[in-house]
């Protein structure tokens, strides 16, 4: 059982035995209308229901405002996946176009097999580097060298 429906029911039997203890006729004044000889448990009836009715209207509009929130919020992320899966596929087909093989194509030559033809590769790799201007390292400074 729902703890708030327990706390209905035990406030319904409060307000009940309040009622049947104060039964006796009263005169009641409500914004300028009056009321002669109304029992009193009518009077605490009707205002329990009325507050009631009142909570569960408050209640209502709460549930209708959070119902179309959630589905703004559903709406929101059916198009965000749609846009992810959109970025996905150009991604993709972007991948697929700049892909480079790794395994040439063209080339028949098979790989290296020889500690000779390793030292070749290794020469060619080295004069390869010669042509790249070395790049100087930065000194570094001090906090206070700023």
């Amino acid at each position: 059982m729902d703890w708030k429906f327990a706390l209905v029911l035990v406030f319904s039997l409060f307000v009940a035995v309040f009622t049947i203890q104060n039964s006796e006729a009263v005169n009641i004044s409500f914004l300028g209308f009056e009321f002669t000889q109304v029992s009193q448990a009518l009077v605490i009836l009707i205002s329990a229901a009325s507050g009631a009715l009142i909570a569960l209207l408050f209640g209502a509009i709460r549930w209708v405002k959070d119902k179309s929130r959630l589905a703004a919020a559903k709406r929101s992320i059916a198009a965000l996946e749609t846009q992810i899966k959109l970025i996905q596929n150009k991604l993709d087909k972007d991948t697929v176009k700049n892909a480079t093989p790794t395994i040439p194509l063209n080339d028949s030559k098979p790989p290296l097999d020889t500690a000779a033809e390793e030292g070749n590769a290794s020469s060619e790799m080295d004069a390869v580097k010669d042509d790249i201007p070395a790049e100087k390292p930065e000194l570094k400074k001090k906090w206070y060298q700023i």
